[in-house]
């Protein structure tokens, strides 16, 4: 089956009560998950996201697809009846009929840019997920024109827990997200201008460290094509 919750229908959550419904409803079978997963434009970027998007519209953030894949990975993680599944797509890719998401010809749903030059957030989810190749990698990079001023501050890290650091004063608020390697830290709230972020992590007798930066000039509300995103601001 191809299931696109929360971006062709439904909300993104659903994804597991229709997991568990199979388990319970058709025991005796098992599932492929050929196709699953959202839209990026990395020049699209919002901190205010909910359960589902329209993709009808032409706003595609980036941190809406990060966030379906961290979430709906986990769920299919967890339940081993699902024997296989395919993210779609590991690459933009050329679809001359159509034009969403603000690009022509385009579906923007790959882990990297059509030209094969820039790897999304979500790309770093499944490598920190699935590679034994050591992962210190902090979200949100391109979302760089900060919405709120209390923010959250999201690392993916295969090689242990990392300290975070905020214009040099480390942050102590964290919580574990989906999976093992998914560290959210609250409450972090941000200067007036630029403000850097930094992961750090010591493993093996190595130094591994991840720097990005953020810049807040006031609070502000995303007014375009906010009829196409429900729910609440979710930090990740």
């Amino acid at each position: 089956m191809n299931r696109y919750f929360g971006w062709y229908e439904k909300e993104l959550q659903d994804i597991e009560p229709w997991v568990k419904g199979l388990e319970k409803n058709y025991p005796h079978q098992k599932l492929m998950l050929t196709e699953y997963g959202a839209d990026a434009n990395l020049n699209h970027q919002t901190e205010y996201l909910g359960e589902s998007l329209n993709w009808g519209k032409e706003f595609y953030p980036e941190t809406f697809q990060t966030k379906t894949y961290e979430y709906q990975w986990s769920v299919i993680a967890q339940h081993p009846y699902i024997i296989a599944s395919y993210l779609w797509n590991m690459f933009d890719f050329s679809a001359p009929m159509w034009e969403r998401g603000g690009v022509p010809a385009r579906n923007m749903k790959g882990l990297v840019t059509f030209d094969r030059k820039i790897k999304k957030d979500a790309y770093f989810w499944y490598k920190a997920n699935w590679s034994k190749e050591p992962v210190l990698y902090l979200t949100q990079r391109r979302n760089t024109d900060r919405e709120k001023q209390t923010t959250t501050i999201t690392v993916y890290s295969n090689i242990g827990m990392p300290k975070v650091y905020l214009n040099g004063e480390e942050q102590t608020q964290m919580k574990k997200g989906y999976t093992d390697v998914h560290y959210i830290f609250e409450n972090i709230r941000l200067q007036k201008g630029e403000n850097t972020v930094k992961a750090v992590l010591n493993h093996n007798g190595q130094a591994y460290e991840d720097t990005i930066k953020w810049i807040y000039t006031g609070e502000k509300k995303r007014e375009t094509d906010t009829s196409s995103i429900k729910g609440e601001h979710w930090g990740f």
